[in-house]
């Protein structure tokens, strides 16, 4: 453990707004993995004879228009969405920190190039370019995966170019080069762990962002298809009910803001501890 780490998590500690989002990501983080105990029924059981059921003790947040327990599906919703939120950074950072990488340590004309294709992406509206890739890749939750990666990729690459411009220029750069350090090795040892903090926290706001935005996609017809238990797919199937069963929509849009608020809430905390790291 590095020494600077126990110091980081004390000044995060301080942070009231960023341990409350700690603790609703450990929420979210135990009701992932402890679905099949937590959850009272399968997510995809169904009870006619129990459809639009108001709260109870047999069904704590209600039943769907199909009888299925709406607990179950939120807790099994959980592991969707952790889903989402790492394999959509994941795409967008193992393809925007070597773009950006190599753009500011290259400089020039490669430079040029890859920020052009950034601000080309940039250049569309987030949301309906996921809606675009979705559309013509096919609606699934793998497709809405993929789109969220890619609107994603711009932020990371331009985020890691402005911190390996400000890096390289830095005199332990200049000396490693001068002891003779291959660019590889300068790049990997040297430059890229300075992205480190700053990729910290724009991929933990981003993962929120992504779990936002795949539920928008999902409560559109172009995310993860039934019986999938996927928080924006059951808001989009409970619209019909809202004035007989509002708590179909109640239940899943409070999954989604306590989730997405968590990784913000996080992301703002571990951000003002860095800051006043420096």
């Amino acid at each position: 453990m590095s020494r600077s780490t126990p110091r980081l998590w004390r000044r995060f500690r301080r942070n009231r707004g960023g341990v409350v989002g700690l603790l609703l990501l450990m929420a979210l983080l135990a009701a992932a993995p402890l679905a099949p105990v937590l959850a009272p029924h399968g997510p995809a059981d169904q009870d006619l004879l129990e459809r639009l059921a108001r709260p109870s003790p047999r069904h704590p947040l209600g039943t769907d228009d199909l009888g299925r327990d709406l607990l179950s599906r939120i807790l099994y919703g959980a592991r969707v969405s952790l889903l989402v939120g790492v394999v959509g950074v994941g795409i967008a950072l193992s393809i925007g920190v070597p773009v950006g990488a190599l753009a500011g340590f290259a400089g020039g004309r490669l430079d040029q190039l890859l920020m052009r294709a950034m601000d080309v992406l940039l250049s569309f509206p987030a949301f309906l370019l996921a809606v675009a890739i979705v559309g013509i890749a096919g609606p699934s939750l793998q497709n809405a995966l993929l789109a969220i990666g890619v609107i994603g990729i711009p932020t990371y690459a331009r985020l890691v170019r402005a911190t390996v411009l400000v890096v390289k220029a830095e005199p332990y750069v200049e000396a490693a080069h001068a002891l003779g350090a291959g660019t590889g090795r300068v790049l990997v040892r040297h430059v890229l762990p300075n992205c480190a903090g700053p990729l910290l926290v724009q991929a933990t706001l981003g993962m929120g962002t992504a779990i936002l935005e795949v539920a928008g996609l999902s409560f559109l017809g172009l995310g993860a298809q039934p019986p999938t238990p996927e928080w924006g797919a059951m808001l989009s199937s409970g619209r019909a009910w809202v004035l007989t069963a509002p708590w179909l929509l109640l239940w899943p849009g409070l999954a989604i803001l306590l989730a997405v608020l968590g990784f913000t809430l996080v992301g703002d905390g571990l951000r003002d501890a860095l800051a006043s790291a420096q």
